[in-house]
C-alpha cells in the first residue's frame, strides 16, 4: 500500500487550520474537522507550491503572537530604560 500523500498523479487540496498551520490533503478523503480547504483541487506539486508561498512562519499563530508580544514588551522596556538615562 502506498502513501496517498505521495501520489504524484493524485488530486489534492491545500488545507489550513485555526492555528495557521498548512497541510496537503488528498481530495478523495474527507477534510478533518478544524481544517479548511483554501486551495485546489490541484496537483500535488501545485498545492505544495501554494503552501510554501503562504506558510512563511512555521510557528502556530498562538505561539507566534506570544513571542511577538513578548519581544515588543521587551523592546519597549529597553527603550524606556534608555530614554530615562538621558
Amino acid at each position: 500500500m502506498t502513501n496517498p500523500f505521495e501520489n504524484e498523479s493524485g488530486s489534492f487540496y491545500a488545507v489550513v487550520n485555526e492555528a495557521g498551520q498548512y497541510s496537503l490533503w488528498p481530495t478523495f478523503a474527507a477534510i478533518p474537522k478544524g481544517w479548511i480547504a483554501i486551495y485546489g483541487s490541484g496537483t500535488r506539486v501545485d498545492c505544495l507550491k501554494f503552501i510554501e508561498r503562504q506558510w512563511t512562519d512555521l510557528r502556530p499563530n498562538t505561539t507566534a503572537e506570544l513571542i511577538d508580544r513578548h519581544h515588543l514588551i521587551g523592546t519597549c522596556q529597553r527603550r524606556k530604560k534608555f530614554f530615562s538615562l538621558r
